[in-house]
């Protein structure tokens, strides 16, 4: 009851059926006395991404995909296709086994008590599905004479009509709910969780960007009633997505505004973010999320947004959620009913001195958000639009440590008197001592003040509006184009291709060839199976020594990481006794590797003990470790990273001792 309180006072409308104390948990009654509806959705990903043990629930070969070998999924490993195991022509064909799995999460959703469905599919492009029955679909629905190639060949000959032909295989997943649950439930709405990247640039004539996954907003059709926007950068990125697919597409957009778990900026990762910058010394700079927040969801909705989503985890975040919606009170006419006039908007940014964003080194705030504000020109981002013979200026400020001083210019104004109040102070802004401005004195421009991390709303009218607070500002004359990171140029689908595949090679090289077993654990069809060391231990690097597994790349003088993010590991035997682990390392001339070491279970990745992440070996230095009896009571392993996934770590030598021996 508390919770629905507060997330009535900060303006929440609906609730995910999934909520830990939601409806789904017994207590559907209490949300819908406090005015709640439901959401849901998230349970149909879960149906195409089937991990765990699970992937031989079929027993129908043709319910799996073929993979870019030509070799049908069942009963492979997850990571063998990220997860992905079911034929699309499968899950869009009625009666058949992954229908029927994707038709009774969304009833459970539905019975749950959710009225919409944001379903967040991730259907992949290029790493499936080969079968029979696609290619039929994929030759007719391409209008191309069918030809015999493998996957590879096809997808490098025809990557566009591809990339077209799973969009419309995804089209025809919501089509199936549509006609499965319509009847029944009219007033249930159907979204795709989408978003685009690359908006300078345009696919073909589709304007503004590439989709990553199969589901391509433009070639939804009628398919779906809204998009919500899968925006998890927590950037200026996230907005211009906004902006050019409500555009791009002319649907209703729901976008997720002020957090973001692909840069560990909410609750389900920002805990580990955390300990990772405080055992490496780093920092992620997410100090200003409450003022973030409230950036994002005024720029969102400016930008297009019918809706917002949003994740309330802390107490900072609530707050600056409330005094948003509250704000937004002001002006949503303005951004649901008024009519987009950017263009009669001039800004020139005259901000004296650099910006102290220049010297963060803070892992995202000053990497991926800095990234992302100088190519989408966050020097100058603002929204007019214009209700009647009203006009709202908004305008945006994504640098976290510099207020701006921006130049306004108004040059097309009717020939009038305006009044002109800043909407969150609700102070009239005055002209020198007259209360109104003339249009031809907003031709020549006038001084605003937005505050880092910021906003400034500014409204004129003819009308006074009652305050009685004022404030005098300057005018001069200025210039600016928020929009000049639009090129126009075509996205380069050959390398978007090839660089597309390097994900699903590089899994089908290293998971492809496993398959489940009947403990539920994976097991190799013909690879050597990894032995406890036996202690004490000394590696010798030869093939024949089955304790260590390499990723990586097995040398005689080494291991070496060669490009892999984990590249060895090793099982140990019980211990009564602590361990010392000594490496002999060395790195690439440049020094860019970083070695990490974790102590998990040997049946989980439940960290036990880092005894290492982030820490530079240094040419030809030693290291010794300690590893604590009591996470030995129980078989473990060792698994070794180089953390900086750049430059080179090379084990030279590697000994594992008892710590009576070792002294």
């Amino acid at each position: 009851r508390e919770r629905a309180k507060l997330y009535r006072l900060a303006g929440v409308s609906m609730v995910s059926a999934q909520l830990q104390s939601g409806p789904n948990q017994g207590r559907r009654e209490l949300w819908e006395e406090a005015g709640f509806s439901f959401f849901g959705g998230g349970a149909l990903m879960h149906v195409l991404l089937q991990g765990g043990n699970n992937r031989s629930a079929s027993p129908n070969i043709e319910d799996y995909l073929v993979d870019l070998r030509g070799k049908r999924a069942k009963g492979s490993h997850p990571s063998a296709y990220h997860m992905r195991l079911w034929c699309p022509e499968a899950v869009i064909t009625p009666g058949r086994y992954p229908w029927n799995l994707l038709m009774e999460a969304a009833r459970k959703e539905i019975d749950g008590g959710a009225i919409m469905l944001d379903a967040d599919l991730e259907t992949h492009i290029w790493s499936h599905c080969f079968c029979p029955d696609c290619l039929a679909h994929f030759f007719r629905f391409s209008n191309l004479e069918p030809v015999e190639l493998d996957p590879l060949e096809l997808l490098r000959r025809y990557p566009m009509q591809w990339y077209r032909f799973r969009s419309e295989q995804t089209r025809l997943i919501y089509e199936q709910l549509r006609r499965e649950f319509l009847p029944k439930y009219p007033h249930l709405r159907i979204g795709a969780n989408t978003v685009n990247t690359n908006f300078e640039k345009d696919l073909a004539e589709l304007k503004h960007g590439i989709c990553q996954f199969g589901e391509d907003g433009r070639l939804l059709g009628d398919s779906v009633d809204f998009l919500l926007a899968d925006t998890l950068t927590g950037s200026l990125a996230d907005v211009v997505a906004v902006d050019t697919l409500r555009s791009s597409t002319g649907k209703e957009v729901v976008a997720v505004a002020g957090t973001s778990y692909c840069v560990g900026y909410n609750a389900c990762v920002m805990a580990h973010r955390r300990e990772t910058a405080r055992m490496t010394g780093d920092s992620y700079g997410y100090q200003q999320r409450p003022q973030l927040q409230k950036l994002s969801m005024m720029h969102m909705l400016a930008s297009g947004a019918t809706g917002l989503r949003i994740q309330l985890d802390e107490a900072s975040v609530v707050k600056a959620t409330q005094e948003a919606t509250h704000l937004l009170s002001r002006v949503e006419d303005f951004y649901f009913d008024g009519q987009r006039r950017d263009a009669k908007l001039q800004v020139r940014d005259c901000t004296e001195g650099a910006s102290p964003w220049l010297e963060d080194k803070s892992r995202v705030r000053g990497g991926i958000w800095q990234h992302y504000y100088k190519r989408y020109h966050g020097q100058g981002q603002y929204r007019v639009h214009q209700l009647g013979d009203e006009w709202l200026l908004s305008l945006f400020n994504w640098d976290p440590h510099q207020r701006k001083h921006w130049l306004l210019s108004l040059p097309e104004m009717p020939n009038s008197n305006y009044y002109l109040l800043d909407v969150e102070e609700q102070t009239l802004w005055l002209n020198d001592a007259n209360d109104s401005w003339a249009a031809e004195t907003l031709k020549q421009g006038l001084f605003v003040e937005v505050p880092a991390a910021g906003y400034r709303l500014l409204r004129l009218s003819g009308n006074k509006p009652e305050t009685s607070k004022q404030i005098s500002v300057k005018y001069v004359k200025p210039i600016a184009d928020q929009y000049a990171w639009y090129s126009g140029e075509q996205i380069d689908m050959e390398s978007f291709l090839e660089n597309a595949l390097k994900r699903p090679l590089e899994q089908l090289e290293r998971f492809g060839d496993l398959k489940e077993d009947a403990g539920s654990r994976v097991a190799a069809a013909d690879k050597p199976v990894y032995i406890p060391v036996s202690l004490p231990f000394t590696a010798t690097f030869d093939p024949s020594q089955k304790e260590i597994a390499v990723t990586g790349k097995l040398q005689q003088d080494g291991i070496y990481s060669s490009g892999e993010y984990w590249f060895a590991s090793l099982r140990l035997p019980v211990s009564n006794t602590a361990l010392k682990l000594r490496l002999q390392l060395s790195t690439d001339l440049e020094q860019k590797g970083k070695l990490g070491i974790i102590l998990y279970p040997d049946d989980t990745f439940q960290t036990l003990q880092h005894l290492c992440w982030g820490k530079l070996p240094g040419v030809d230095g030693w290291l010794e470790f300690d590893i604590q009896s009591k996470f030995l009571q129980k078989p473990t392993r060792l698994v070794f990273y180089n953390v900086a996934r750049q430059g080179e770590i090379i084990i030279r030598q590697l000994q594992i001792l008892p710590e009576e021996q070792h002294e």
